[in-house]
């Protein structure tokens, strides 16, 4: 298949437009989409969070013609092309970046973290900023157990370590969740009985333990990285046979 025909087929799952949408209405940047084109046929399709040079070295070893990261390859404006975006276009591999539409799908990243977190029981996920019909970021859930079980739970399914922050003999009912960055002053306001997500600022922290609530901050890495596997097996499952695709998945454990 070609690079703009592997495009299309994510589109369908996770639409760009999502992006965009997500972009306008929280004032964030994004920069999904393709990144790197190229025009060969692609037979075997490499799934990461970002873009490195063991990425690309992976890519080359398995003869992988695509990278689809989830962080973007390429965030700001840039002047020059050099480093790993350069390595990856002179072995002939395409890069497409699938962030903020990714997370908000729904069946994302972000849905996936509540998956791997929320009782099995649960079967109704609440979306806690809504886009489109089934899209949107952050999730409420129950989960039903002491914070301290919840947190060795979170490290057993993720593969993680966690820092836990209030009383961990507290029970848990409900819990909130945001895959990356996204627990601030903001959505702490969300009522819940604990709140999980990564790189939390120290200032939503002391707020927090002030206001006597509980925070599970995992790595922002194991919060996104859960998911993209996810959605690298989703489409392995479609596409393997159907559309003669290889797709394998590129872990780093340096960020666990």
């Amino acid at each position: 298949m070609k690079l703009r025909e592997i495009y299309e087929l994510i589109d369908r799952f996770a639409p760009f437009e999502l992006s965009t949408m997500y972009e306008k209405n929280c004032r964030f940047e994004d920069n999904s989409g393709i990144i790197v084109d190229t025009e060969a046929d692609i037979t075997n399709v490499l799934f990461t969070l970002d873009l490195t040079d063991r990425v690309v070295e992976h890519a080359q070893w398995i003869k992988a013609g695509l990278i689809i990261t989830h962080h973007p390859a390429i965030f700001y404006g840039i002047k020059k092309i050099d480093g790993v975006l350069l390595k990856a276009a002179s072995a002939g591999i395409g890069v497409i970046s699938c962030h903020l539409n990714f997370d908000v799908a729904e069946k994302g990243i972000d849905y996936h973290l509540a998956k791997g977190v929320a009782d099995p029981e649960d079967k109704d996920i609440e979306i806690l900023e809504p886009l489109l019909s089934g899209t949107g970021y952050g999730r409420r859930y129950q989960v039903n157990t002491s914070l301290e079980e919840l947190a060795e739970n979170i490290e057993r399914e993720f593969n993680t370590k966690v820092n836990v922050y209030g009383d961990k003999t507290a029970y848990i009912k409900k819990a909130a969740s945001f895959c990356g960055s996204g627990l601030n002053t903001n959505t702490l306001n969300i009522p819940a009985d604990v709140y999980i997500s990564a790189d939390i600022p120290h200032h939503v922290l002391v707020e927090a333990i002030k206001s006597g609530k509980r925070v599970i901050a995992m790595t922002h890495y194991a919060s996104e990285n859960y998911g993209m596997k996810k959605i690298c097996k989703h489409f392995s499952n479609i596409y393997r046979l159907k559309n003669k695709l290889d797709f394998s998945y590129f872990d780093d454990d340096r960020f666990i």
